[in-house]
This record gives C-alpha cells, sequence and structure tokens, in this order.
C-alpha cells in the first residue's frame, strides 16, 4: 500500500555502488554491489583488496543479514548482476582485471577486463565459477535461466573467446554473444553475431517454452541469420528471438 518496510545504507567514505538485486523463493534479497572501501552489510566489515572490489550479501525479507562476501584482487574488479536460478542458487556475473578467487581456484585475466561468473548455494556456499576473455575488454549484463536451471549469458566480447565450446571470433570490432550453461557449469552452446561495428548483448529472457529472446545495440549493420538489419542512426535497437538448442540456437 505504499507505506514504508524498510530501508538500509551500506558504504564508508569510499565509493560504493549497488549494481544488482533478485529476489530468491523463499524472499531473500540478493544484492551485488562494488566498493573501493569498507562495506558492513550486517555481518561485519568487508574491506576491499586495493581498486574495486566486488561485494555479494543476501538479507531476509525484512532486512536482516544472512551473508556475505567479498571478491577481489588488487585491480578493479566490477559486479554486474545477481539472479537467482529455480532451485534457489545465486549467480553473479561481473568483470574484473588481474586475478579473483570465488571458493575455487584463480580466475586469471588473459589481459584486460574479462567475463565472471559464479554460482552459489542459497545459504553463500561456492558452487563453481569460470571466466571468459581474451586481450580485448569482454563484458556484458545479460543472465537468465530456464525452467530446469540452465544459464544463459549475453554480453560482447573482442577478438577470439572461447566460451567453452570452441573459439567464436568478432567479426570486426565488438560483437555479441550468447551462450548457455548447464546448472552445473557445463557448457551446452554459445554464439556470436556481429558486423564490422561494434554489437553488444544487454539482456535476455527465457520463456515458459524455452524460446530465448536477446536485446542490446549495434551499428552499421548485423545478420542475425534471417537477413541484413542495417542501423538507421548511429546505433539501433535488436530484438533477436532464438530456438533451443537442439536446433542449434537458430533465429
Amino acid at each position: 500500500d505504499g507505506n514504508h518496510r524498510w530501508s538500509k545504507r551500506f558504504g564508508d567514505l569510499g565509493g560504493s555502488t549497488g549494481r544488482s538485486v533478485a529476489v530468491g523463493p523463499g524472499g531473500e534479497v540478493l544484492l551485488a554491489a562494488h566498493s573501493d572501501g569498507e562495506v558492513d552489510f550486517g555481518g561485519g566489515a568487508l574491506v576491499s583488496a586495493g581498486d574495486f572490489d566486488v561485494f555479494l550479501a543476501s538479507l531476509d525479507a525484512d532486512g536482516g543479514h544472512r551473508w556475505s562476501k567479498r571478491f577481489g584482487g588488487p585491480r578493479r574488479d566490477w559486479s554486474r548482476t545477481v539472479a537467482v536460478d529455480p532451485a534457489g542458487n545465486v549467480y553473479l556475473r561481473g568483470r574484473f582485471l588481474d586475478a579473483v578467487v570465488f571458493g575455487g581456484g584463480p580466475l586469471v585475466s588473459a589481459g584486460s577486463w574479462d567475463i565472471f561468473v559464479a554460482s552459489f548455494e542459497a545459504d553463500g556456499t561456492p558452487r563453481w565459477s569460470q571466466r571468459f576473455g581474451a586481450g580485448w575488454d569482454d563484458g556484458g549484463d545479460g543472465m537468465a535461466f530456464d525452467a530446469t536451471g540452465n544459464l544463459y549469458l549475453s554480453g560482447l566480447f573482442g577478438g577470439t573467446v572461447d566460451f567453452g565450446g570452441g573459439p567464436l571470433q568478432s567479426a570486426g570490432f565488438y560483437d555479441l554473444f550468447i551462450a548457455s550453461y548447464t546448472p552445473q557449469g557445463a557448457h551446452r552452446w554459445s554464439l556470436s553475431f556481429g558486423g564490422a561495428d561494434q554489437d553488444q548483448g544487454r539482456a535476455l529472457v527465457v520463456d515458459p517454452a524455452g524460446g530465448i529472446y536477446a536485446t542490446g545495440g549495434y551499428a552499421g549493420a548485423v545478420d542475425f541469420g534471417t537477413g541484413r538489419l542495417a542501423a538507421a542512426g548511429l546505433t539501433d535497437i535488436y530484438l533477436l528471438r532464438l530456438l533451443q538448442p537442439e536446433s542449434g540456437g537458430a533465429p
């Protein structure tokens, strides 16, 4: 009815920014943020290792602290998206420089900004983590699940990147990618689209029938497999529907 329930403040004199929020099946709230200082979400102070680090916090439906974690190395690490799969597992996505550990072995950047995806159980216990990237800046925000818990990612990459199914080569500047993984992190399929200019994936969802809808921006022209789409100006919006992988993820 619009009456205030609760509100919280997190951060210190440094720069702290909340990037994404999600809600779990029990009403718990997941918050992804990054900070170059000290942040206390209710479970004690978490301190950045150097530059900006990634922070992940879980609160109950009343705003009470459940658990919170910090991830990062001496260089800059950014959070981008947090989401919860149908089983209640938590997924965190972002970008990092140098190296970062999410509970398994270290993930090491190939040279510039790389993509990370980390999965945790509902209580914050690490499940698995992966990195993707090459010598260019790679990133994006899109993350979604289907009804069985398969993971879908979208974003942008430059050069040659292997998302688990073999190398994908950008056609010019940056290309957009869409990739899918099992709940255990195993590669299912990965695709790239793009022209000579910059193309990027921003968001995607999966409908109840398993159809994948993705959006983002592109410059120049791009062909998703159904004919060339030419941008009317500097950049245009695309909306793309993909079939599931048994048909190769075809548009």
